[in-house]
């Protein structure tokens, strides 16, 4: 049963005694009622307590019988106004407790929603929850920036409206299965690689009410992956390269010494040796310097084709 309006009971109040006004100025305690209409057990004790005092003073006053009779019956009507004017107060007091009650309940509400949101947004994956319809209902900080959306221009829109990458993403999102998935998103003129997790919030009967998505970043991961292929057949290449050309280099090498041990050399044989001896040694350090690579890092000698930095790839490279 809805609550009576003031006005409502006003009108009530009139039907008992019309001139309202007159029972609140003919009792001094009118203002008093008017301070404690919040507090109805106060309120009706000052009612009870202002009658019986009426009462008393009405008791000792002698009356003719027929004046008796009407003033009791006025009395009657006073004392009904008075119960009517507390009821209000009293149905006034639990209207003004309930609407507290939902504004409390409504400022915890938004204080866990705060708190929710901070919780999510601190997760270091992206996460996404969808409504039964596709709308994004919520997305943490992660998600957005993995994305490249803004959280206030997303929520409650439909995901395919707003994904950068609708193709890779929509059939995951629309899926009815969970599980998880990579997804490659193109964005900006870059590709992302992301693992993305699909979980359902299901009500009675098993029915979809919701999903969950979590999506992890695995593009660094991925290069790294890539970046690891790449030097292990770096490595391989340069193990084939240093059994290939250390053997010959060492023959040569050997040949060289045994030459400039001999004597009866011209000094032009001689310095052309000692040239062929700092060549070879030379092949010996870079093959040697190869076999310490461990990372690509490449230089242009010719432009538009990228050699490796052997000093760049090595590790003495990267300390330098």
């Amino acid at each position: 049963m809805p609550a009576k309006s003031l006005k409502e009971w006003e009108e009530e109040l009139r039907e008992v005694v019309p001139d309202l006004g007159d029972l609140l100025n003919h009792y001094d305690f009118g203002i008093r009622i008017l301070r404690h209409l919040d507090e109805p057990q106060q309120l009706l004790q000052i009612l009870l307590e202002e009658y019986e005092r009426y009462l008393e003073a009405l008791g000792n006053t002698p009356l003719l019988p027929e004046e008796g009779e009407e003033v009791l019956e006025e009395e009657k009507k006073r004392l009904r106004a008075l119960l009517m004017f507390a009821a209000y107060a009293v149905e006034a007091k639990s209207l003004a407790e309930l609407n507290e009650q939902r504004r409390r309940q409504n400022e915890e509400l938004e204080r866990l929603n705060s708190r929710l949101q901070k919780i999510l947004d601190t997760a270091p994956v992206g996460i996404l929850v969808l409504t039964s319809d596709g709308r994004v209902e919520e997305i943490n900080r992660v998600a957005a920036e993995l994305l490249g959306l803004r959280p206030e221009e997303v929520r409650g829109r439909p995901y395919g409206e707003v994904l950068p990458s609708p193709e890779g993403l929509s059939e995951v999102f629309a899926s009815e299965e969970e599980g998880a998935r990579e997804v490659t998103v193109q964005r900006d003129g870059r590709s992302s690689v992301f693992l993305v997790n699909l979980g359902m919030f299901r009500g009675e009967g098993g029915k979809v009410e919701g999903k969950v998505v979590v999506i992890t970043d695995l593009t660094s991961q991925r290069e790294l992956e890539q970046e690891k292929v790449r030097l292990e057949a770096v490595t391989q290449t340069v193990r084939a390269l240093n059994h290939e050309i250390n053997n010959p280099l060492a023959i040569i090498c050997g040949k060289v010494e045994l030459l400039l041990m001999k004597g009866g050399l011209s000094e032009d044989v001689r310095k052309d040796l000692e040239t062929v001896e700092r060549a070879a040694r030379r092949i010996g350090y870079i093959v040697s310097k190869l076999m310490k690579v461990t990372r690509i890092a490449t230089t242009e000698l010719v432009e538009g084709f990228p050699m490796v930095d052997v000093e760049r790839s090595t590790a003495e490279g990267d300390g330098g």
